[in-house]
């Protein structure tokens, strides 16, 4: 008998489908942004496209009753998922990548280094 919870995930592909849903969820709520235009600054508001983020993420898997965010499978730290790092390095990859477009490609070169040491 397996010790420990049953996992919520049976397969990377199901984490992948959670993650796909987190993001059409989040490219169908964008942000306002306040903004004035025209040489009397009449204030208006923008839309702008929310930015996926790991922690945004984490709190869907929690909002959807997974315990710690399924933190456990981005860490791996006993080996139990180790058929999930590959989708874990994709859904971290695809989070960054959606991090820099949304910037335009326009970002300046200390940027690009913040989002490479951190991101």
């Amino acid at each position: 008998m397996p010790a420990g919870r049953p996992r919520t995930f049976k397969t990377p592909e199901d984490l992948w489908d959670e993650f796909m849903e987190y993001s059409d969820k989040t490219k169908e709520q964008p942000i306002l942004v306040k903004d004035w235009i025209g040489p009397k600054a009449v204030q208006v508001y923008r839309e702008k496209e929310a930015p996926l983020t790991m922690e945004g993420f984490r709190l869907h898997l929690w909002d959807k009753g997974i315990a710690d965010g399924g933190k456990e499978y981005f860490l791996n730290r006993t080996g139990t998922y180790q058929e999930f790092t590959t989708v874990c390095s994709r859904i971290k990859e695809s989070i960054r990548a959606d991090q820099i477009k949304g910037h335009g490609g326009h970002l300046q070169p200390i940027h690009h280094a913040t989002v490479e040491r951190f991101g």
